[in-house]
């Protein structure tokens, strides 16, 4: 984004979309024509727990922010789309199975951070309806979305609203046992099919030599 593109935009509100992902955190701000102004992104290292992240995702919006020209005091609404079931009412991550987190109090959090309005998404459920209404699925009466990534997630939008349940989203397909009729044996489609197992096995494949032009073009990593 120019200078130029930041400055005929920085004295109006802006409102903030944040991603938090099982690998990394990024941070948009928009102006109202939802025109992007700036970004920023980091790790979302995870591990680090609760507190730690919410404060990643504080400082990730103040380095947009800061990339955009705009002052805090402009934020007029921020959402987050977050990895796992969320309590929409109250604003709070229940759980996050790639991050080690429970019952994180996002929209709090940030709300109180920035003086600004906060809802949550299930991060899939986002997109889902983001396709509904302006990409790839507009005018549809339903459509259902599968989101490969760290994890594998699931939405769906029935006659214009979001699937959820009676009170957490749904549609966590990632975590439906593969082999119910052998006990499950904690195998799901994201344990065998997402990003991070694909990775996994690519990499040892790699190693034993059994993918040469993969331990040639990427190595082991």
């Amino acid at each position: 984004m120019s200078k130029k593109a930041k400055s005929s935009n920085s004295a109006g509100p802006v409102r903030v979309g944040l991603d938090l992902g099982g690998t990394k955190i990024l941070a948009k701000i928009f102006d109202e024509e939802y025109r992007e102004l700036g970004k920023a992104k980091v790790k979302t290292e995870g591990h680090r727990g609760v507190q730690s992240g919410l404060k990643r995702m504080g400082r990730t919006i103040k380095d947009a922010l800061d990339e955009a020209g705009v002052k805090k005091k402009q934020v007029l609404t921020i959402g987050v789309g977050c990895p796992g079931p969320i309590d929409p009412v109250n604003g709070i991550l229940v759980e996050a199975p790639n991050l080690g987190w429970k019952n994180a109090p996002v929209a709090e959090f940030l709300g109180a951070e920035f003086d600004a309005p906060t809802v949550i998404c299930n991060d899939v459920d986002a997109g889902v309806f983001a396709e509904f209404e302006m990409g790839a699925a507009r005018d549809s009466k339903c459509v259902v979305g599968i989101f490969p990534g760290t994890g594998i997630g699931a939405g769906a939008v029935v006659d214009g609203q979001l699937l959820h349940g009676s009170g957490l989203s749904c549609m966590e397909l990632g975590h439906i046992p593969l082999y119910p009729e052998s006990g499950g044996g904690g195998s799901t489609l994201e344990t065998e099919c997402s990003r991070l197992k694909i990775a996994a096995e690519s990499a040892r494949a790699a190693y034993r030599g059994l993918a040469p032009n993969l331990l040639e073009t990427c190595g082991t990593e």
